[in-house]
């Protein structure tokens, strides 16, 4: 059981056999539960206590189930919802598709000798779009996060990144519903410290 005030909570629920199989959220208004899919795969969501303190429920794998009241109301894959401070509840609708990333793209390698370059990253723009949720890591999983932004155009510049390897995604807000992330897709920066070797023809 978890009880949310504020904020954003993310997250996935997997596994097998005797692990639980769903989880339940309390947020100021409503109390979903989220469940694995019947064929034993994961589930994934995200719980949102908005600034009013209405709550949006999205569901990416697996289903929810969302109460309040004396209503119960399923959430499907690749939809949402949010509770009203009333209670009421708004009309289930599909999730914003992935962003379809340009650049950089997969494996992408920039060099540098003495200050970091300027990385440009781009997606196509999605028709209704009211935010974008960038993130760049150090890691696959996103556990070591570099960057978290959210940003009103199609693409963000970062300039003053450390050489290493790294990964971004991004995905589509609509108002208060976000889709899943594109990606992640890798980029690689090294430091060349050595100088070009400089041949003289005699």
């Amino acid at each position: 059981l978890i009880l949310m005030v504020d904020g954003d909570l993310r997250g996935r629920i997997s596994g097998s056999g005797r692990e639980p199989r769903q989880m339940e959220i309390t947020t100021p208004r409503a109390v979903a539960v989220i469940h694995r899919q019947q064929n034993g795969g994961d589930a994934e969501f995200k719980v949102t206590v908005n600034p009013d303190k209405s709550s949006t429920i999205a569901v990416y794998q697996g289903v929810a189930d969302v109460m309040t009241g004396d209503r119960t109301v399923r959430i499907e894959q690749n939809s949402a919802l949010t509770v009203k401070l009333d209670q009421s509840l708004s009309v289930t609708k599909p999730l914003p598709s992935r962003p379809e990333l340009i650049a950089p793209a997969e494996s992408d390698r920039f060099l540098y000798r003495t200050l970091s370059p300027r990385i440009v990253f781009t997606w196509k723009e999605h028709p209704g779009a009211t935010r974008y949720h960038f993130v760049l890591a150090r890691d696959q999983a996103f556990q070591d996060v570099v960057l978290d932004e959210q940003t009103s155009s199609a693409g963000f510049t970062h300039g003053s990144l450390k050489q290493g390897t790294y990964y971004w995604r991004v995905s589509t807000l609509v108002d208060s519903h976000e889709g899943p992330f594109a990606g992640p897709l890798q980029l690689h920066q090294a430091q060349k410290r050595k100088p070009p070797l400089l041949v003289v023809n005699g």
